[in-house]
């Protein structure tokens, strides 16, 4: 379907392209001089190594779509040239939002830049033209569009500038084929590249330039010198040099790849296409290409899938790579102030056998893994012809919570799955742009995500104010008057947080005992305070805010006589009924305690089991007692009051039908497969026991082998694979509930049989 602007990647993307024109009659040849990564360094897999220096499918399959695209008719605008913007001036952000604007639909109402809140954008892209291997600009849409004055570019950049926002130029040169020709040919020719640049910067009146030149590292010739350099130095002079022709202050960025910053030798030599700390003197930011890493995390750990599998296209950890080991490796070579992260505005979808994670789509490999942009991606479920939809969240990286929908689908004829990132997801990258204190987020691209109000709202709230506020105190509650109690406040804050506490006493009203500024803790001297629950609160917004607060926290705290009550089992759970357990507490008191202790039944109340007395131990007789979990409590006040308490503690305890149990085998780990295995169970039961005997192969999942029966052993024809089983034996009695079983779980290795030799004795030949 294609109800927005959607994308088809091809996994072939990552190779290349063949090239657009005619390979030039430049030399070129891969770069067999180019250290390879020290032996000392970490091994890495041969995608992942590949991934380091490849572009993302999804850059150059769109930039290739802006090229070819149809212009599109919307309403003409004047002509009319702005002024760069000198600073951004939109007043609800505190960390950078750059965002690219595909050309095709960039008038585009409903998901062009009518639908979009420029102020919550910092920087927009236009995305983009293409440079050729002659240096020039190609032509194509994409160019036509730039340079149509009844067009919607005008309009877009007069609407970017009244906000405060940047508009920069993407110029983009993709070539991955063997070689690269074409890009050893344009960077020889950069200068026309530069000239041509300049003059459109300065022609329409925009804040920078965009550089999006994908490909791999690769050794150049020059045809008629003969000089042989790479095409990672040729690409940093480039830059150096268009930094220097560009007017004062333009805004300039270079973008890269997501595993860019960490391929390099153990000398710190840049192995691929771009040298990061050279750029990094000559650009304002890098925009970190952090997506498609599905492309690069099949192969290994978590997935391990023998060919490409479907995977969160920008997990934040866990997966080999990741967001958060993108940001570390930038980090780790330039400020954090000049990293952009760039954060996917669409998923991935393909036709799977079944619904489960991660699956291998048939056809991936062969042609093409499908996309949705955020639109689409959020409208698929309730589309017509989509069924038994069913919504999930990554487990194997809960810090992303992806999402990741199966349905079945009409219109495609198949079963599908797709992993997407919604508000949700989205949310949890943008927290770490501000926790990692990166310059700011990224969008690819616009055009995917419209006027979706949910998306602009995140960015207000993760960008344009503090969120997520929480107040915690560094002693526990209650606490005996004259402790000094410190209160720290923290949010997630894009800005500078400033912090306002407040208090609401026993009875009384809130009141500000510390206003705004930059300070997060609060010191509170109880000397001489009321007995009591006080509430405590901490307002968070950014420096400079004028807004009362964005985010709030508050929590209890309570000055009583008894602080620090224990409460301990003499006797270890689970216990069969009919044993007798004794509990005592202990507790700080300024005066002398009392103790009141409790019993909840399974399911039940909470009742009182023994008064108000001086006694700290309560005997508990579990003689008839339901099987089942027990909560027993202790409240605890000083003697001549008449609070209801002023401590309180529980713990739970079990009561079960068996205990005890064990597992046994009669032959030792490891055997071989095939082996035939005795599992014996032992418990102590409240009546005649019955066993259930469970096994889990080995990245399978438990099943009953035998299910509950006198019997205490059980015949394990171990004809499985090799690697580690689980075994579990659980324990009930004869008359008691499933639910009154005790388990035993243990380890046991199965070894596959390696190959079969045949050995000759005597040695032939032989005489007869």
């Amino acid at each position: 379907m294609s109800r927005h602007w959607l994308l088809h990647s091809a996994v072939a993307l990552i190779c290349g392209l063949a090239p657009l024109i005619p390979a030039a009659p430049v030399q070129a040849s891969n770069l067999s001089s180019v250290k390879t990564p020290a032996a000392s360094a970490a091994p890495e897999s041969a995608v992942l190594t590949k991934f380091r220096d490849s572009g993302p499918p999804v850059m150059e399959r769109a930039a290739q779509r802006e090229t070819t695209a149809p212009l599109q008719a919307f309403a003409s605008t004047a002509a009319v040239k702005t002024q760069p913007v000198s600073a951004v001036t939109n007043p609800r952000l505190y960390r950078e939002v750059f965002g690219f604007a595909f050309a095709s639909s960039l008038g585009d109402p409903t998901i062009g830049y009518p639908s979009w809140n420029f102020s919550l954008l910092s920087t927009v892209a236009y995305f983009g033209i293409h440079v050729d291997w002659t240096g020039d600009f190609s032509g194509g849409s994409a160019l036509n569009n730039w340079n149509d004055t009844s067009g919607p570019v005008p309009a877009f950049i007069r609407t970017a500038h009244a906000s405060g926002t940047k508009v920069v130029l993407t110029i983009a040169m993709f070539d991955s084929t063997s070689g690269t020709p074409n890009m050893c040919s344009a960077l020889q020719r950069y200068n026309l590249t530069i000239q041509r640049t300049v003059a459109e910067v300065k022609a329409k009146g925009v804040d920078g330039v965009n550089v999006d030149y994908e490909s791999n590292n690769t050794m150049c010739t020059d045809p008629g010198t003969g000089k042989v350099q790479s095409s990672q130095s040729m690409f940093t002079d480039f830059v150096a040099h268009l930094r220097a022709a560009l007017p004062a202050g333009s805004d300039l960025s270079v973008d890269t790849y997501s595993g860019s910053a960490g391929y390099r030798d153990s000398t710190g030599a840049y192995l691929g296409f771009f040298d990061i700390p050279a750029l990094a003197n000559y650009i304002d930011y890098f925009f970190v290409m952090a997506y498609d890493m599905e492309y690069a995390n099949w192969d290994s750990p978590p997935l391990s899938c023998p060919s490409f599998c479907l995977g969160p296209t920008a997990p934040l950890s866990t997966y080999q790579f990741n967001d958060g080991r993108a940001s570390s490796e930038y980090r780790a070579v330039v400020p954090a102030s000049k990293i952009i992260l760039g954060i996917p505005y669409y998923g991935r979808k393909e036709c799977v056998a079944v619904p489960d994670p991660n699956q291998i789509p048939a056809n991936a490999m062969g042609t093409s893994v499908g996309a949705d942009g955020y639109l689409d991606a959020s409208a698929e479920n309730g589309y017509p012809g989509n069924t038994s939809y069913v919504s999930h969240r990554e487990t194997r990286d809960p810090l992303s919570a992806t999402r990741w929908d199966t349905f079945s689908s009409v219109s495609a004829g198949c079963n599908r799955e797709m992993y997407w990132d919604d508000a949700t997801a989205l949310g949890n990258k943008y927290n770490l742009v501000i926790k990692d204190k990166l310059r700011g987020a990224g969008i690819f691209a616009l055009n995917y995500g419209g006027g979706a109000p949910e998306l602009w709202s995140l960015l207000n709230l993760k960008f344009g104010q503090c969120s997520e506020a929480a107040i915690s105190a560094d002693k526990t509650t209650p606490q005996i008057p004259n402790a000094s109690v410190t209160f720290t406040g923290t949010a997630l804050c894009a800005g500078t947080g400033t912090f306002r506490f407040w208090m609401q006493p026993p009875g009384g009203a809130f009141s500000v005992v510390q206003d705004y500024s930059t300070s997060n803790t609060l010191t509170w001297d109880t000397t001489g305070k009321p007995l009591g629950t006080y509430t405590f609160q901490v307002d968070a917004r950014n420096q400079g805010s004028t807004a009362s607060l964005d985010t709030y926290s508050r929590m209890d705290f309570r000055l009583a006589l008894c602080v620090t009550p224990t409460l301990t089992a003499g006797t270890a759970p689970p216990q069969l009924p009919g044993t007798a357990v004794t509990f005592t507490s202990t507790v700080t008191c300024q005066g002398t305690p009392e103790y009141r202790f409790w019993v909840q039944p399974p399911g039940g109340a909470w009742t009182i089991a023994q008064d108000y007395g001086s006694a700290a131990t309560f005997k508990w007789d579990t003689t008839h007692l339901a099987y089942g979990d027990y909560n027993i409590g202790v409240h605890i006040r000083n003697t001549g009051t008449t609070v209801a308490y002023e401590s309180v503690q529980s713990i739970s305890y079990a009561l079960r039908s068996c205990i005890s149990t064990a597992l046994t085998t009669d032959k030792a780990s490891p055997q071989p497969t095939g082996t035939q295995i005795a599992l014996s169970g032992t418990a102590q039961c409240d009546g005649t026991p019955q066993f259930r005997f469970m096994i889990q192969p080995p990245n399978g999942s438990w099943s009953v082998v035998r299910d509950f029966a006198a019997g205490a052993t059980y015949p394990w024809v171990a004809n499985g694979p090799g690697g580690t089983y689980n075994l579990e034996v659980d324990a009930r009695s004869s008359s008691a509930p499933t639910s009154s079983m005790w388990s035993a779980q243990i380890g046991y290795n199965l070894t596959a049989c390696s190959a079969a030799t045949l050995a000759e004795s005597p040695a032939s030949p032989q005489q007869p």
